[in-house]
């Protein structure tokens, strides 16, 4: 994977195989993604992952340009008397840290272990705090991706401080073996509790 952070805006390219390889660009909320010829997007990818010594992105046949919305949502409480809500019907993070599979999954492992304890066991402890157990890691994964956006997105607002900001939280993870452990953690939902 590799990742620019642009005045211009974030790319990102994230590889699925050998012959694939998935491309973010930043754009303008509800740009047409008809307006991104094939020309300008491998202008502007070579532009933004540019790094000294490194060799230009390999150009290719574009298979499908899509504008992602990036907003969040979080509905509190997840359960509603006998209704449980489990990922998407829950919450939506933005994908840029790509979270959303990982916080529907678990929602829907803790849901069954619950549900399984409720039917074979009449335990209902599991159920009754299903909702605060998803959402202790579901606004953990928010308030990461929200930061995660910053860094990635800093640049690019036209703001000074902003971008400033977003440059200081890049040189810490580069110099901090601490702050990379938390992001290693973080990133990769390892923490043993949320």
């Amino acid at each position: 994977m590799l990742f620019g952070c642009h005045p211009d805006g974030f790319a990102g390219q994230m590889p699925r195989s050998p012959e694939v390889t998935r491309y973010y660009l930043q754009c303008p909320p509800g740009d047409d993604p008809d307006s991104w010829s094939h020309e300008r997007v491998w202008t502007q990818l070579r532009r933004r992952l540019a790094a000294a010594g490194a060799a230009p992105p390999a150009e290719g046949r574009l298979i499908e340009k899509r504008v992602l919305d990036m907003h969040d949502h979080v509905t509190e409480p997840m359960a509603f008397g006998r209704l449980f809500l489990a990922g998407d019907a829950a919450h939506l993070v933005a994908p840029i840290a790509a979270k959303g599979m990982n916080l529907a999954l678990h929602d829907a492992f803790l849901l069954g272990d619950a549900l399984v304890a409720r039917l074979t066991r009449d335990d209902e402890s599991g159920l009754a705090g299903y909702s605060r157990e998803c959402l202790r890691r579901v606004w953990d994964y928010q308030e990461f991706s929200q930061w995660l956006s910053e860094v990635y997105h800093g640049a690019a607002t036209g703001d000074p401080f902003r971008a400033g900001t977003a440059l200081a939280r890049l040189r810490r993870l580069f110099t901090s073996p601490v702050a990379a452990a938390a992001f290693a953690e973080q990133y990769l939902g390892t923490a043993a509790r949320y």
